[in-house]
């Protein structure tokens, strides 16, 4: 058996390259099924779709790269057969020859040019496919190095030469092949930490680069009818989350908690009459909504109270000089961040970019007012008691009256009190594919994956 991986052949003009592995391992089970008997090979009915680092330098819209497992003839028998293993590996290989050329180079052709990325400055690079064919289990460590960061083609090229030259397999590659990195990550993933699943419909040839239809009303049933289901809409907006608004060929995606929710979700909601008709559907085990690219959770005072800066975002500053930003389209976040002041402690999660020295918030929690906040108590008269010095009695201006000297706690607005200790987290329109809702793993709540906490207070 073997892992097959494939990465970067898509652009922001079109394509999809989970529907380009999708025709890919289509056209392997088809050919597997036209054998009968004499099968040279089964591919898994659970192929891997992995969200990579949301700031690779390459990356074009969800920076997906996407593996299946493949079982080769002989494989299964009590007693391998390795002449037959061989022999399956030799059709397979030149089959994936044929495939690399008349569909991932295809794909890659028609729609992985360079274009200007809609979403910042950042140029963006002609698609650069890499496809792997691997014999041997792959550490779980490229998978988090390629989720958590920056990752360049020579950082891994030897490791998978070294590992191809042990074990065996291949590496197909155009136009410099930096698709090997994501290849290598989706196989390397195994899920057993934490993982969600992906029904994604694909479009009929036609309608590709036209506006999508959708039943919104069926969209608003789904997570009634499916509640493992999760992220359909945005209620703040009234938006539905299923269907990307690019001219790329996915029709939508449900995410859900189970294959079998995925799955039912999908077929029902493809049933609709009212809908477009999809030209096929593939279920995949993802690692979105999982917080694998977050590894750091910090915990801090405010030093000074929050900068908020043109467009409405909001920075604060913690100990250490750490700093971190809420985008105005934070929602929540960046509405308790705008009411804090210096000393409010704080903590949060989120991820720095490379070449920048601020986290962008992902999760946030106010949890202690500052000293600040505090103030004399008020006396009964009204008025509020006032210090007249060191080791002195507070006295009230207007009465006179004296009391020991002491603080009480000054209560808070109305908006901020009731967010004390309340995680909150972007509109879900907002959220990357990786962010996990707070409702599926909370920071304060046991879960399948440790956390970390940097406190800041040097």
């Amino acid at each position: 058996m073997g892992w097959l991986g494939l990465d970067d052949t898509d652009g922001l003009s079109g394509g999809c390259t989970t529907h380009t592995f999708h025709k890919l391992i289509s056209l392997l089970a088809k050919d597997t099924n036209a054998a009968g008997e004499d099968w040279k090979w089964r591919v898994s009915s659970n192929p891997r779709l992995v969200r990579l680092w949301p700031f690779a330098e390459r990356r074009t819209r969800g920076n997906a790269a996407v593996a299946c497992e493949i079982i080769l003839f002989g494989e299964e028998d009590a007693m391998i057969d390795e002449g037959r293993v061989n022999e399956s590996e030799t059709a397979l290989l030149k089959r994936l020859d044929e495939l690399w050329k008349g569909v991932v180079l295809a794909d890659a052709e028609r729609y992985g040019g360079a274009s200007e990325s809609h979403h910042d400055q950042r140029q963006q690079s002609e698609a650069s496919p890499g496809m792997l064919w691997l014999k041997q289990d792959i550490d779980n460590k490229k998978y988090t190095m390629v989720v958590r960061g920056e990752v360049k083609l020579t950082d891994i090229m030897e490791y998978i030469d070294d590992n191809i030259n042990a074990t065996g397999g291949k590496v197909w590659k155009n136009n410099g092949g930096h698709g090997c990195i994501g290849a290598l990550a989706a196989i390397s993933w195994s899920g057993a930490v934490d993982h969600t699943w992906e029904a994604i419909a694909y479009r009929l040839e036609k309608n590709i680069g036209t506006p999508r239809f959708i039943n919104n009303q069926k969209v608003i049933q789904l997570t009634t009818k499916f509640p493992d289901t999760f992220v359909n809409r945005d209620p703040t907006i009234d938006r539905s989350l299923i269907s990307p608004r690019t001219p790329c060929p996915v029709l939508f995606g449900i995410r859900a908690e189970t294959r079998d929710a995925a799955d039912s979700a999908a077929r029902w909601l493809l049933k609709d009459r009212n809908s477009e008709n999809a030209s096929s559907m593939r279920v995949w085990q993802t690692n979105q909504a999982t917080n694998d690219h977050l590894f750091h959770r910090y915990k801090g005072a405010l030093v000074e109270k929050p900068q908020i800066i043109k467009g409405g975002h909001a920075i604060i500053e913690l100990k250490n000089d750490l700093k971190a930003i809420a985008f105005s389209q934070s929602g929540d976040i960046n509405s308790v961040i705008q009411m804090l002041i210096s000393g409010d402690e704080v903590e949060f999660c989120g991820i720095i970019p490379k070449g920048e020295n601020i986290v962008h918030l992902e999760r946030f929690v106010f949890k202690a007012p500052s000293p600040k906040r505090r103030l004399r108590p008020l006396c009964d008269c009204g008025s509020r008691f006032t210090s007249k010095g060191k080791g002195q009695q507070l006295k009230c201006p207007n009465c006179k009256e004296k009391i020991f000297d002491h603080w009480v706690e000054s209560p808070l607005s109305a908006e901020l009190a009731p967010l004390l200790g309340v995680w909150v987290e972007p509109p879900a329109s907002a959220r990357r594919h990786l962010a996990a809702p707070l409702s599926r793993l909370h920071p304060d709540s046991p879960s399948r994956r440790a956390s970390f906490i940097h406190n800041i207070t040097d």
